[in-house]
């Protein structure tokens, strides 16, 4: 028997959380011990699944990388600081 390679542990764990067809799914620490391509087709898998109307939260330690989120929010000791795509910047310290 062979094993999934964690790039499929993490493909198939999506499918199984889309199966009741939900409207948000989340995704904690995406790209967690994977290769830097598998990060990539991670990331680009949630961004498919975005497309289709499924609200996506994905949290990463390192970052997507890849230009695939609508939203990110950087998070550090000091403050928290949220920048939108294009001119939009909110300021969101805590």
């Amino acid at each position: 028997m062979q094993e999934l390679s964690a790039l499929d542990r993490f493909r198939l764990g999506t499918a199984l959380a889309l199966l009741g067809e939900p409207r948000l799914v989340c995704a904690d620490d995406v790209g967690e011990r994977l290769a830097e391509d598998d990060r990539h087709a991670a990331w680009a898998m949630l961004r498919d699944v975005a497309d289709t109307g499924v609200t996506v939260l994905a949290t990463t330690t390192g970052g997507p990388g890849t230009g695939q989120a609508d939203l990110t929010l950087h998070l550090d000791a000091a403050s928290a600081e949220e920048t939108a795509p294009a001119e939009e910047t909110v300021d969101a310290r805590v």
